[in-house]
């Protein structure tokens, strides 16, 4: 598929974009169109927009085609799986920081991704506060590594340095949370975080790691031992999973 040419209007020649968001998206036509509207509508920030398709049959990459913006590249794959998508928008990626927002997540305002940047400092890790779309939950990133690890990132929560990080990749071994074994792997000695008080991401939720969470739950245990972490981290995130396990049984 044709791709656009960065817009590079007001930026300096050869810069790189500041973040690369990618979406990965299969027959999501209404909530890709919230997703970009939300994207294109961020100010202050030098931004790339990495789409990538997995054969969308609802109208999505005509709807794609019908409203062009110069700083979204589209691309299309057959292969399956959400993570394969990912990895294929990272490894397009040319800005500094990446982000991975699904389709129907949002930015909470025009300025999310400037006031994230603000945070970032000489960070290499950068996480931020997420609002689930139903406005009954706050995923809030407390003090890092106290985290009770992790427990409360999604994916939507998190950027990286690609320029730090640059071998980063989703393991697609797993199926549901190849997000939690990235951050895992991404938080070694080497890691320096920032993360901000302030709300700038909202969740749609509704996700197949919500769909299915219990075995989500337990990929996650598996990618926990096989991280091999720290007696104490260890017991903390079983008491987490094994409490989140024990809620999503009583939920069904």
């Amino acid at each position: 598929m044709a791709v656009d040419r960065l817009e590079t209007q007001g930026v300096e020649a050869g810069a790189l974009p500041e973040v690369s968001v990618i979406t990965p998206t299969l027959h999501r036509k209404v909530d890709l169109e919230k997703t970009c509207r939300s994207i294109e509508a961020q100010e202050g920030v030098f931004v790339e927009h990495i789409v990538v398709d997995g054969g969308s049959q609802d109208g999505s990459l005509e709807w794609l085609r019908d409203h062009p913006w110069s700083r979204r590249r589209i691309e299309t794959t057959k292969a399956p799986g959400v993570y394969r998508a990912i990895n294929h928008g990272l490894a397009l990626a040319k800005g500094r920081w990446v982000h991975v927002l699904g389709s129907g997540d949002t930015y909470t305002s025009e300025h999310s991704l400037q006031s994230w940047l603000r945070v970032c400092g000489g960070s290499n890790l950068t996480a931020c506060c997420v609002l689930h779309e139903k406005g009954d939950r706050v995923r809030k990133p407390r003090s890092v590594r106290s985290w009770g690890m992790y427990r409360n990132l999604c994916h939507q929560g998190w950027m990286f340095d690609r320029l730090h990080h640059s071998s980063a990749t989703f393991d697609e071994t797993f199926e549901l949370a190849a997000d939690f074994d990235l951050l895992l792997k991404l938080d070694g000695p080497s890691a320096r975080w920032t993360h901000g008080e302030e709300v700038l991401v909202k969740y749609q939720g509704g996700g197949i790691s919500e769909r299915r969470a219990l075995e989500a739950l337990e990929e996650r245990r598996s990618i926990l031992r096989s991280h091999g972490r720290g007696p104490l981290e260890r017991w903390l995130n079983e008491l987490n999973l094994n409490r989140q396990v024990r809620k999503e049984g009583r939920a069904r």
